[in-house]
């Protein structure tokens, strides 16, 4: 069978607790693909909520991310990834461990030609940068991920970190800018610019403003943890 049903199979398999079955799954899905580096990672996923680790995983990982191009599936896999290590679901890895798997996707060079894989990566690494306390580094690969993509995901997650940092007048810039996206886009995007000019508010005046999210470059049902 195919490595996306297996992979389909595995999440059926997660999701009626059977995580070492599922993990088998996975073992062939990565048997049957050797160059998708989505099913390493989401097996790397699926053995921290398990509490287990793998070198030879990680390795494997950052083998297959330098040497092709980064697909959805493990675009995915990467965000999940550093989704439940820093919401302390995965506590075996840290995010340290996949900093070498963003930068060597970063530099593979079929995703340097590819704006969007570029884009979700750098938005990515702006995660770590700002999770590790990088603030003006986290800016500017937000900022890059947003130019590279057209997403204004990027955006209203820089300015959710702006806040965190009680950087108040630079998340007023950016929504300034958000703002003058949103015209553009006919109002498409007013739910969210009203969301946060409210998050911002509260937070000048001292209020708790709501959690920095994680950014959610794509979706795709092969990965459900």
């Amino acid at each position: 069978s195919s490595p996306r049903v297996r992979t389909e199979y595995a999440n059926l398999l997660y999701n009626q607790g059977k995580t070492d079955e599922a993990i088998q799954q996975l073992r062939v899905a990565i048997e049957l693909n050797p160059r998708e580096a989505g099913s390493v990672i989401h097996q790397l996923a699926l053995l921290c909520l398990d509490v287990k680790r793998h070198e030879g995983l990680l390795d494997e990982a950052e083998t297959r991310l330098t040497n092709g191009p980064v697909s959805v599936y493990a675009l995915n896999a990467l965000t999940k990834l550093m989704s439940i290590i820093r919401g302390g679901q995965c506590k075996q890895l840290i995010l340290e461990d996949v900093r070498p798997l963003l930068l060597a996707a970063l530099s593979q060079p079929d995703n340097i030609k590819n704006t969007k894989n570029s884009g979700h990566l750098q938005g990515l690494v702006g995660v770590y940068e700002f999770t590790k306390g990088n603030y003006k580094s986290g800016v500017d690969f937000l900022l890059e991920a947003h130019e590279l993509t057209g997403n204004i995901m990027f955006l209203e997650q820089l300015v959710r970190f702006q806040i965190q940092f009680k950087k108040y007048d630079d998340a007023e810039q950016t929504m300034t800018y958000m703002e003058q996206l949103n015209q553009e886009r006919f109002g498409t995007e007013t739910y969210k610019v009203l969301q946060l000019n409210k998050i911002l508010a509260d937070a000048r005046k001292g209020a708790t403003s709501s959690e920095v999210e994680m950014p959610t470059p794509v979706i795709n049902a092969s990965l459900v943890l």
